[in-house]
């Protein structure tokens, strides 16, 4: 999931108050506005924009109080270096994120290689939002109908990096623009919900500001029994396969299952 269609979809759901959240996607759409008013007239983004979201992330972020606001004083910067192409209208960059605490002398604040708007953007994504994960099994009772049979909410946290779920270690890769929705205890949290034939698994993440009056599915998906087992069975016969030459055939029979990770 991209950064900007996670805004998107949360931007169409505002409703009236007057937050600091509503306050911060106000001057966000004001200024965007501007800008493609700019660009319609003179065929250019202006980089004169550049010192107002700057301005944007050190009020909102750096030097904001609001409660609303979550006590993580880690703070993520959104670094581009251009990369030299014969086409001067697709532009290639060399992304990266860094990450800083609130209070470290080394702030790159001013740095013309930040994306300033991005950055703002990914800290608005991390910062302001609560996110719950539900995880569902249902059946299908009509071609318009689901029934739910079981399901499990858990609370996740945004983060433009991840830890691989099917092998162990604390390595994270790094996944921007993508913001992944990690479940580290998965095997704990979701032990006791089984998928059957004929039933499926459901999944939502639901986005809501601190006060709870803004709500956003940003994700809605669902896979059958019968994908599920395709997979299980793959990854079930590829690990037999290895096992039997590892062991020359010593645990051959050995029966061996494994769970299908989401």
């Amino acid at each position: 999931m991209s950064v900007r269609s996670s805004l998107n979809s949360l931007n169409e759901s505002i409703l009236k108050s007057t937050s600091t959240l509503e306050q911060l996607l106000e001057e966000i759409n004001f200024q965007r506005a501007k800008e493609m008013r700019q660009y319609l007239r003179n065929d250019m983004f202006s980089t004169q924009g550049t010192s107002y979201w700057t301005d944007l992330f050190v009020r909102y972020f750096l030097f904001q109080t609001d409660s609303n606001i979550d006590c993580d004083d880690l703070l993520f910067f959104v670094r581009k270096k251009y990369i030299k192409t014969s086409s001067r209208h697709l532009p290639k960059f060399d992304t990266e994120v860094e990450v800083f605490r609130k209070d470290s002398r080394k702030l790159p604040i001013g740095d013309p290689d930040v994306d300033w708007e991005e950055t703002v953007y990914l800290n608005m994504i991390i910062h302001q939002f609560d996110y719950t994960l539900t995880l569902a099994i249902c059946t299908r009772t009509s071609p318009k109908h689901l029934q739910v049979l079981k399901r499990h909410s858990q609370k996740v946290y945004a983060s433009p990096s991840r830890r691989r779920m099917d092998t162990k270690g604390e390595v994270e890769e790094m996944t921007y623009p993508c913001v992944c929705f990690t479940v580290d205890n998965f095997n704990e949290v979701f032990h006791d919900i089984l998928v059957r034939d004929g039933e499926m698994v459901c999944v939502e993440l639901l986005a809501s500001d601190r006060s709870g009056s803004i709500k956003s599915v940003i994700f809605l998906g669902s896979i059958r029994y019968d994908a599920l087992k395709r997979v299980y069975d793959a990854r079930a016969s590829v690990s037999n396969k290895l096992t039997q030459r590892m062991s020359f055939g010593i645990f051959s029979k050995t029966s061996l299952s494994r769970i299908v990770k989401l």
